[in-house]
């Protein structure tokens, strides 16, 4: 299964990376929950991504190999509840 997000260095913003989701669809997917709410990089239109230090790229890719998401109700992250 490929993986719903590609991991680059920005362009414009030194030291940072760009996740960009590809969800099908209109809603947002587990990796865009995670990213943008969950660990709250902001989205840049620019670079058409979320701009996220290394250490956030290392969290966020740890936690969806794990199978977390954001969960709206309680606000926090977690693994997803099958």
């Amino acid at each position: 299964m490929a993986v719903p997000y590609t991991i680059t260095p920005a362009r414009y913003s030194k030291g940072n990376f760009i996740v960009q989701t590809h969800s099908e669809g209109p809603w947002k997917g587990r990796a865009e929950r995670l990213i943008h709410d969950g660990l709250k990089c902001r989205y840049t239109g620019r670079e058409r991504g979320f701009a996220a230090s290394a250490a956030k790229v290392r969290k966020f890719a740890a936690a969806y190999a794990a199978g977390w998401d954001f969960d709206f109700i309680t606000r926090s992250n977690g693994p997803v509840a099958a």
